[in-house]
């Protein structure tokens, strides 16, 4: 027997919910549209390691994770291979990066480790997920958080990394131009 009150709580919950591949739906799949999925991320806490070089010890990173301030909020695949890429590279001693867009801070993150200066730099929802990344891998010292509102026109961020010139600013294609003139 259908529950109308239940059905209606759980529209409410995922207006989606019917049109799942994972929903029941018949058996040729035209009712499907919205591919399965994957189970929120809230409050967690990942470790990802890195290879910097063959016969080194890998670098390890401690990462909350928590969807609900947005997508930025989780780890993505992109994210992953460019801070594998970076740590690959080795040292960064003496150069100072600038992340545009960091979500997490892991690349950034990753970049501190190898002992850059950074400024990992998202939306106002994300800075304390990325504060508490800094702190979780105990690099106050070497990373530092700022905002830079995507919704606002673009201006030259005032920046603590901005001080100097950077030596890799990383982010969108859109942040091109800025990138271009810090370095």
């Amino acid at each position: 027997m259908l529950d109308l009150a239940l059905e209606e709580h759980l529209d409410e919950l995922d207006p989606l919910r019917h049109l799942r591949e994972d929903a029941v739906s018949d058996d040729d799949g035209t009712n499907t549209i919205v591919p399965v999925q994957p189970p929120s991320i809230r409050n967690r806490t990942i470790e990802l390691s890195f290879h910097p070089a063959p016969d080194s010890d890998p670098l390890t990173i401690k990462l909350a994770v928590d969807a609900s301030p947005g997508c930025g909020g989780i780890a993505w695949p992109a994210g992953e291979v460019l801070a594998s890429y970076i740590a690959r590279k080795g040292s960064l001693k003496g150069k100072t990066v600038l992340e545009l867009g960091s979500g997490t801070g892991l690349v950034g993150l990753v970049a501190g480790k190898l002992g850059a200066q950074v400024c990992i730099t998202d939306q106002a929802p994300l800075l304390g997920i990325m504060k508490r990344n800094v702190s979780l891998n105990r690099l106050e010292t070497c990373v530092s958080v700022a905002e830079l509102n995507w919704s606002a026109p673009l201006v030259y961020p005032r920046l603590p990394c901005t001080s100097e010139r950077l030596s890799c600013c990383l982010g969108e294609n859109r942040y091109r131009t800025i990138c271009q003139n810090l370095i």
